[in-house]
């Protein structure tokens, strides 16, 4: 059977992806609310997160669709 070996930069890429994304939807959100970019982005960067964030405590599933909902309303 192979040995194989777990890498510290494997985890730590799960992380910092994680926090890239949710960089993009702030900037995508700042955007939208400056009448500079499209609801529509911002709604598809946070579908795109959203099932991996079930997994965390935060923003987690309970803030994330509050988030969409506030957005499907255009309260940004």
């Amino acid at each position: 059977m192979p040995n194989k070996t777990a890498h510290v930069d494997q985890f730590l890429l799960v992380h910092s992806g994680r926090a890239d994304d949710w960089r993009e939807i702030t900037t995508l959100a700042d955007a939208w609310a400056a009448n500079r970019g499209e609801r529509a982005a911002l709604e598809a960067a946070i579908a795109a997160v959203a099932p991996a964030e079930e997994y965390h405590a935060y923003p987690g599933g309970r803030l994330l669709s509050a988030l969409s909902e506030r957005i499907a309303t255009n309260d940004a």
